[in-house]
């Protein structure tokens, strides 16, 4: 329902606003990174902990990611931001993780940002013991600028 009426929210200041005022869904940017992985060590993982069988028998190789800062709405001072990462990690063996990582924004002028970010990393060939068994961290705040070079 909350969804249901932030889109009729966003619709409606779309409709009252000029045209230069409002924006609504702006990509920013779009990458992806291609990289060598020099070190990874992850507790989930099995092949990094001396205490196993598997321990040392591969090695990490290469990781490829997706990266994108999409502006969800934006009305003159405030502006909602969603920037995402999704990173794929592979040993000399096969693919074995994605993390991903993102940040909910809402700018409040060029100083203030209240703010969700998640992070996560999945092991996609291991079952967890339990289902709080894999890296998840999910944080709320507020960042305050203090200073940015213009």
């Amino acid at each position: 329902m909350r969804y249901l009426l932030s889109l009729c929210a966003m619709l409606i200041l779309a409709t009252s606003a000029e045209a230069d005022d409002f924006h609504l869904l702006e990509l920013n940017t779009f990458s992806m990174d291609y990289a060598k992985i020099a070190s990874n060590r992850d507790g989930y993982y099995p092949y990094d902990d001396p205490g196993t069988e598997y321990y040392d028998t591969e090695t990490w190789d290469y990781a490829v990611a997706v990266n994108f800062d999409l502006e969800m709405a934006a009305y003159r001072g405030v502006r909602l931001h969603w920037q995402n990462r999704v990173e794929g990690a592979s040993t000399d063996t096969q693919f074995r993780m994605v993390t991903w990582d993102f940040r909910w924004g809402l700018q409040l002028g060029d100083r203030v940002e209240a703010f969700f970010d998640h992070t996560s990393s999945h092991i996609l060939d291991e079952v967890p013991e339990e289902p709080s068994s894999y890296g998840l961290k999910n944080v709320y705040g507020v960042e305050i600028t203090f200073y940015r070079k213009q």
